[in-house]
């Protein structure tokens, strides 16, 4: 005999079961609503961040990612003629794949966990004091904090990037502090990564790994750095290793230092540098193979080319040690001629002659290479 009150609890049973998974799906599509909310605001919030002068293929947002597929930011046709880019972008790239943490974009910060960079290609632009690159969407940034009186002010929300992936990539790196037209050193192939990025204020330690090719007259030299770095205060412990690095590329800087023409040859260079407080101390080893000099008399009565004859060993090659120091903020100091004159003096110890009998940095062979190594300054 069923027990009292048995028939309506099976009759309840399958109501209340109907109540939860209603609950349940009006929860889930809750949730959904509120990702594609934040993903839709976020897709707003790179649109914008991007700018007007900024053009894409395609832009696709899923609950995992937003990619950006053929971004060109095209640079500022009213830029200074001075200070501005000598090409068309600011930045190009194949696509670029933003991870967003979802749960962040809901918090007063915002938190990155991944940016994948593929077949990208950015100019960069040094000028004395400093490095430009990106001015549409770093320093009209900063224009309009200054123009709503917020310039000095903390920011509204930090951008926390974990990891920066650069695939595939190409850079120009132009100098204006050497040459008029800026002189172009060109990285292609780069590999590798950034991590720990506080944006906007850059004002935490970064790492940063990379790798690629120096590339000039059909020749491939390699190229890497890594370390670590704070790049607002500029303090930083990095290593640069230059290998097979066509020393015609840098033809400009032997032609200020020895008016002498480069016909041939390569280098290899390392160099750590550790920046603390604005002071820098960076020693470095420098190996020139096979390398070739126009002709011309120095005033210690030797020809070039004998001077520099005098200097290989058996393998063509002249190894070299040099170390780079002072202070970043003294507005008399020069990395370029600071490494000019270092290296001018280790060859000149080496040929076993004064450094004035061959000329103030005679070979000033590092100097392009070595505006790399901190990425602004002189």
């Amino acid at each position: 005999m069923a027990e009292p009150g048995s028939k309506t609890q099976s009759k309840l049973a399958p109501s209340a079961l109907r109540k939860l998974l209603i609950a349940l799906v009006a929860v889930a599509l809750l949730c959904v609503g509120a990702y594609c909310f934040v993903l839709h605001s976020l897709k707003g919030q790179v649109i914008r961040l991007l700018g007007n002068q900024s053009e894409y293929a395609a832009l696709h947002v899923s609950l995992a990612t937003i990619v950006i597929e053929g971004l060109r930011i095209h640079a500022d046709p009213d830029a200074d003629s001075i200070e501005g880019l000598p090409v068309g972008d600011e930045l190009r790239a194949e696509r670029i794949t933003i991870e967003p943490d979802l749960r962040s974009l809901l918090s007063k910060d915002v938190i990155i966990s991944r940016i994948r960079f593929e077949h990208a290609y950015l100019p960069v632009m040094r000028l004395s004091g400093r490095v430009r690159f990106l001015p549409t969407l770093l320093e009209n940034r900063r224009k309009a904090r200054i123009a709503k009186g917020e310039e000095g002010a903390p920011p509204k929300k930090y951008v926390h990037v974990a990891h920066v992936d650069i695939e595939d990539s190409d850079i120009d790196f132009y100098d204006a502090t050497i040459s008029r037209p800026p002189h172009r050193l060109p990285l292609r192939n780069i590999n590798g990564t950034i991590n720990q990025l506080k944006l906007p204020t850059l004002d935490e330690e970064a790492t940063l790994d990379l790798k690629g090719n120096v590339s000039a007259n059909g020749n491939d030299g390699k190229m890497s750095l890594r370390g670590k770095l704070v790049p607002h205060t500029r303090d930083s412990k990095l290593t640069l290793q230059l290998r097979g690095v066509d020393l015609r590329l840098l033809q400009p800087y032997f032609v200020k230092a020895t008016r002498a023409e480069v016909e041939g040859g390569s280098l290899d260079m390392d160099v750590t540098s550790t920046v603390r407080d604005r002071v820098l101390n960076a020693p470095g080893t420098l190996v020139l193979h096979k390398m070739k000099l126009g002709g011309g008399i120095d005033p210690s009565g030797l020809s070039r080319r004998l001077a520099l004859k005098l200097l290989e060993d058996e393998h063509d090659r002249i190894d070299l040690q040099f170390t780079l120091a002072g202070n970043l903020g003294d507005p008399k100091f020069s990395l370029n001629e600071e490494l000019s004159v270092r290296v001018g003096v280790a060859l000149a110890r080496t040929l076993g002659v004064s450094v004035e009998s061959l000329g103030k940095g005679a070979l000033g062979i590092g100097e392009g290479v070595g505006s790399l190594l901190r990425g602004s300054g002189d």
